[in-house]
């Protein structure tokens, strides 16, 4: 790591200032800064979706913030320039200087990793920069690389060693933060709360691993010993690291996501035996809705705003209504954050206005009067034209975010007279919010919602759907000439493949 190098104005400005009751000094600078965009950072009294504040560096990539603050708070930034990402959180308190430097990691390399931090220290009237041990191991708790992407890290086929090689993770770790208390170099503030990131980080970590393998085909164990061992280990994760009014949970950072996996788990749960089921949609959405006992007041409110808005742009669940809701429950709203909130109750009125309305000429809805059942009934329709496929869900953001580059495509597929197919892979009982994104994106093409019996036959011919979005190429005959395309975003090299695979 390279060596803070920090002005001697910039220092003599920070110990003359350090006392100054609620005032916080950040200093920063961004190793390889392109002089062109402004970062953003966060800093508040608790995690959460909290207001970024815009801030231009200079040429060198060095920024100073400098803030009022009434008690301990976080501050969090990320930046990402081209290949290079770039992070820091820090626990900060009023009257304190800090200052960091970060060369950044490439944004593919999952590796845990921290910039260099310095604290300000003052013996006997001698103030000094020194390197902040602890804030630095705060952020290699987490490199906001949360996910099952740890799956390699636990032996899922081992069940016995799970829990116990939970515990000795969490231990390595804190032994780090109890020397540092231990020497003074933290205070038992700054220890609780790294304590509980480290405890639920590493517990989220095994959770949402095992919550993969019954959620997700990609991951699912065949093995029925290790699988019912792993549906018994799973409630144990919540009964060591309880979500419940005594625990501070909006000190953890990325707590909403732990509260999620807790609620899922919660109404899988029937007569005190826990079941696993597969649910996605909608249906995965409801039982994130019903958090209120689960948390403490001030959890609870950041849980449900971020809950609330999540579900607006998703267009979820009752997302207007839960919206009102907790907008109600909210009237100090943050100002940037209302905008935004008032703009995902805009986008989600409009939509539901789409109930109401008939579907735009070219969309033509293949299951309207009975389901579609084969593959066979599907080249029917096609009627020996060639044909792109698209494997989608109501669900699937990734799926919807394809959508802005179909008008492009369109031209191409027009001229070729290539039929375009929409099939959805559906959750529970959304039809009508399937037919409103049709409306709401004017997907001209046929549709259809994929039931069990195409899905099997279908997958005969096209192999098992991991990944969403799928797209595939029929040819005039009927055979699946590519099962894995390129996305609509990659027009031209989506082009260039139908026209190979086609012959055109």
């Amino acid at each position: 790591m390279k060596k803070a190098i920090i002005p001697l104005l910039t220092l003599f400005f920070s110990i003359n200032t350090n006392g100054q009751g609620g005032t916080v000094i950040i200093e920063g600078q961004i190793l390889g800064y392109d002089s062109v965009k402004a970062i953003e950072y966060s800093l508040s009294e608790y995690y959460e979706l909290g207001t970024f504040t815009r801030i231009k560096p200079n040429s060198q990539g060095k920024f100073i913030i400098k803030r009022e603050i009434p008690k301990t708070s976080f501050f969090s930034l990320i930046y990402l320039q081209d290949d290079t990402y770039h992070s820091c959180k820090l626990i900060v308190e009023p009257g304190s200087y800090y200052s960091f430097i970060s060369s950044g990691r490439n944004k593919n390399d999952l590796k845990h990793h921290t910039p260099d931090i310095y604290s300000l220290y003052t013996i006997e009237n001698n103030a000094y920069l020194k390197r902040d041990l602890g804030q630095m191991y705060y952020n290699l708790i987490d490199n906001n690389t949360m996910g099952f992407i740890y799956r390699s890290d636990w032996d899922l086929m081992n069940p016995d060693s799970l829990i116990p090689t939970l515990k000795r993770r969490i231990n390595s770790q804190l032994s780090l933060f109890r020397e540092l208390l231990a020497t003074g170099e933290i205070n038992q503030r700054f220890y609780d709360i790294a304590k509980l990131n480290v405890e639920y980080t590493q517990a989220y970590r095994l959770a949402t691993t095992i919550y993969s393998t019954w959620i997700s085909e990609r991951y699912s164990i065949d093995d029925s010993i290790a699988r019912n061992k792993l549906i018994a280990i799973y409630p144990e994760i919540f009964a060591m690291y309880p979500v419940n009014k005594e625990v501070n949970l909006q000190f953890y950072n990325g707590f909403d996501k732990y509260v999620d996996l807790y609620l899922t788990y919660l109404s899988d749960c029937e007569d005190g035996k826990f079941i696993p089921r597969k649910k996605k949609g909608d249906a995965a959405t409801e039982p994130l809705m019903n958090s209120d006992g689960h948390l403490n007041e001030q959890a609870h409110s950041t849980y449900r705003l971020l809950r609330s808005m999540n579900n607006m742009a998703s267009y979820g669940l009752n997302a207007g209504a839960y919206g009102r809701e907790v907008l109600e429950q909210n009237p100090d709203m943050d100002m940037e954050i209302r905008n935004l909130y008032d703009r995902l109750l805009a986008k989600v009125d409009e939509f539901d206005k789409l109930a109401e309305a008939d579907f735009p000429d070219g969309i033509i809805i293949l299951d309207e009067q009975k389901p579609i059942t084969s593959f066979d009934q599907l080249q029917e329709v096609l009627a020996n034209k060639p044909a792109l496929v698209d494997i989608w869900g109501t669900w699937c953001i990734p799926c919807r975010l394809q959508f802005q580059y179909q008008n492009r495509l369109k031209t191409f597929l027009q001229r070729y007279e290539i039929q375009i197919v929409y099939i959805a892979y559906e959750y529970g009982n959304s039809r009508q919010k399937w037919e409103n994104i049709v409306k709401g994106y004017k997907l001209e093409g046929f549709h259809f919602i994929a039931n069990e019996k195409f899905t099997s036959d279908f997958e005969k011919y096209a192999g098992k759907i991991i990944k969403f979005p799928t797209y595939l190429i029929i040819d005039k005959n009927g055979n699946i000439v590519e099962s894995d395309a390129y996305f609509p975003s990659q027009t031209d090299e989506l082009i260039n493949q139908l026209k190979q695979e086609l012959n055109l």
